[in-house]
């Protein structure tokens, strides 16, 4: 049995198909033979091992778009303590890669004190870098349950009595509700 080496998004599976596709399109190879060039152009020995390498995402993806992901700041997570053991600690780098579309678009359009957005005042290098000063510092955590909170109402309830402190982003059931809408839920007054 082999180790993981490697971290590989639904993403770039996908891309890593079309790749496969391509290559078996120019050339005499089957698909299986095709799937298998590829794997070894990525450093793996075998396609097995890519979908091996995907299987840590899958949770994380099917959670963001039906389930229920919360996001803390490291300090703020510190705190967070579930008896009943409903979450699971998810690695920053899966999750920041699968949340990133999301994130990112949410950050880059906040407005600051002046009302002017962030992407209308720094280039893409400079909000690549104000992306990952803001989420490189958090922890995201998985729940586990098979009965999802029906609404980010009922998802504050349940955070409530795990955390003092609210999540700074809560994914649920394929939307992505920011920290003002999660406050305004706990039934707090936003900035």
């Amino acid at each position: 049995m082999s180790t993981i080496k490697y971290l590989i998004s639904s993403t770039n599976i996908s891309k890593l198909k079309q790749k496969a596709k391509s290559l078996k399109k120019d050339s005499n190879l089957t698909h299986t033979q095709a799937l298998e060039v590829v794997a070894k152009q990525v450093g793996l020995d075998n396609w097995h091992q890519v979908t091996e390498a995907n299987k840590p995402y899958q949770d994380v993806e099917k959670a963001k778009e039906n389930g229920f992901i919360i996001i803390y700041d490291t300090k703020d997570a510190e705190d967070f303590y579930d008896e009943q053991n409903r979450f699971t600690r998810v690695s920053e780098d899966i999750g920041l890669t699968v949340c990133r579309p999301e994130l990112y678009n949410g950050l880059v359009n906040e407005v600051d004190d002046n009302d002017i957005a962030f992407k209308d005042k720094m280039d893409n290098a400079e909000l690549e870098q104000f992306y990952q000063e803001t989420y490189g510092f958090y922890d995201f955590k998985l729940y586990t349950e098979s009965s999802i909170p029906h609404d980010i109402n009922a998802a504050v309830e349940l955070l409530s009595a795990c955390c003092f402190f609210q999540p700074e982003v809560i994914f649920l059931k394929g939307r992505m509700y920011n920290w003002d809408e999660i406050i305004k839920a706990a039934g707090g007054v936003t900035l």
